[in-house]
């Protein structure tokens, strides 16, 4: 509660140390829009190894290691202006069919809904979100095959831009993380956040921030050894950093973020962390039908594995499409993740401690009109772990058509 009401002081400080003349930079420009966006799609999928295991672990969950999965979707984002402000809802829907393992069959679906207003100079935006889905298998123990993770979330976002000069902003973001299975609850989570930062724009020399940010999660159902006593797990996360962001002409954009970071677990027996954080993105188009997209980034997230309180991963991820004409796009890339999960002397068990994952794709993409699209996409995706139990590798084939409206 004590980081709420700073918040919200934070907050009211921020809107009324704006100058006047803020205001005056925005325009007609800034005026809510009436849009519509709407996008079907329809999957067909082979995936040798949808189990995410061994054939001997895949039988004791009573999977087909290899399965056929059937997708129907649909992708959402419209604004209906009221006045100044403007209500929005974006996000995805969609159900997932196998053919064999019919057990895994879900609904999938992440919806954000909320208000993009303005309060003089500033534009906060309030947003509600909710989502859920069946469980990647590999995130799970081996006894576990259905689980629906259930995650609801509240966000403000502050900002009081300006074409130059300096400009706060302050975000509150507040997440549940709930499972279905009884052995998953342990995993359940609580997270609130507070990020306030001062941004110094300029045209020719792009955008600097300076944030601070401070993270409390809990783990509700995860009892820790806190002393002598055995209390529900938590962390605490203290980071601040700086930011730089700014694209050179139409050829390339940058955004650069590092950060320390401190996290404080309340278990007596779970180590803590501190180091150096970072995310990188680029975006470079250095030829017309040319696009390249890059991201490189160093996090400590809350963790949904058992027994585990957080973990500490990079992730160096690339991509690049080209046009062979006006109908035809071709597309191929690649990540790489190192991840390792921290929490209770029990963290690698049933899932694995330390891991690298790894994914190649190609696809080609076929424009039968201007809104109707087929995809045709590859992939293989492995994972290697110091436990060979928990190693695994797939080859998944698809073919995806799409509809925009």
């Amino acid at each position: 509660m004590r980081y709420y009401k700073l918040s919200c002081l934070v907050a009211v400080a921020a809107v009324s140390w704006v100058s006047p003349a803020a205001a005056q930079q925005k325009g007609s420009s800034d005026e809510p829009q009436r849009s519509t966006s709407i996008d079907l799609t329809g999957e067909i999928l082979h995936d040798s190894n949808i189990a995410r295991s061994t054939p001997a672990q895949a039988a004791l969950r009573g999977l087909s290691l290899a399965d056929w999965l059937y997708s129907i979707g649909a992708a959402v984002d419209v604004a209906r202006p009221i006045g100044r402000q403007s209500l929005f809802i974006r996000g995805t829907v969609g159900y997932d069919f196998h053919h064999h393992d019919t057990i895994l069959n879900r609904e999938r679906m992440d919806l954000h809904a909320g208000v993009d207003g303005v309060l003089g100079p500033c534009r906060p935006v309030a947003t509600g979100g909710y989502g859920r889905h069946q469980s990647d298998l590999e995130d799970l123990q081996i006894t576990v095959t259905r689980n629906v993770e259930e995650l609801k979330s509240l966000s403000l976002d502050v900002s009081c831009p300006r074409e130059v000069g300096l400009s706060p902003n302050l975000t509150v973001d507040q997440e549940w993380a709930n499972n279905s299975n009884l052995a998953r609850k342990s995993s359940d989570y609580k997270t609130l956040t507070e990020t306030a930062g001062i941004t110094y724009q300029q045209p020719t020399l792009g955008q600097f921030t300076i944030f601070g940010m401070h993270s409390h999660y809990d783990y509700p159902n995860q009892l820790a050894p806190v002393g002598i006593q055995l209390l529900p797990n938590a962390n605490e996360i203290y980071s601040g950093g700086g930011k730089f962001s700014r694209n050179i002409g139409s050829k390339l954009q940058t955004v650069l973020s590092l950060s320390y970071t401190k996290l404080d677990p309340r278990s007596t027996v779970t180590p803590g962390f501190k180091g150096v954080t970072y995310s990188v993105d680029l975006i470079a188009k250095p030829i017309d039908r040319l696009n390249a997209h890059f991201t490189f980034d160093r996090s400590v997230k809350p963790s949904n594995r058992s027994d585990a309180s957080y973990s500490v991963g990079t992730t160096y991820n690339g991509e690049i499409d080209y046009a062979l004409g006006e109908r035809i796009k071709l597309a191929a890339g690649g990540m790489i993740r190192h991840q390792t999960q921290v929490g209770l002397p029990s963290v690698g068990i049933n899932t694995p401690q330390n891991e690298t994952n790894k994914s190649y794709f190609g696809s080609a993409d076929y424009r039968l009109r201007d809104n109707l699209s087929l995809t045709l996409r590859g992939q293989r995706v492995l994972r290697e772990s110091v436990n060979p139990l928990f190693n695994y590798g797939s080859t998944q084939i698809g073919l995806t058509i799409g509809a925009s409206f």
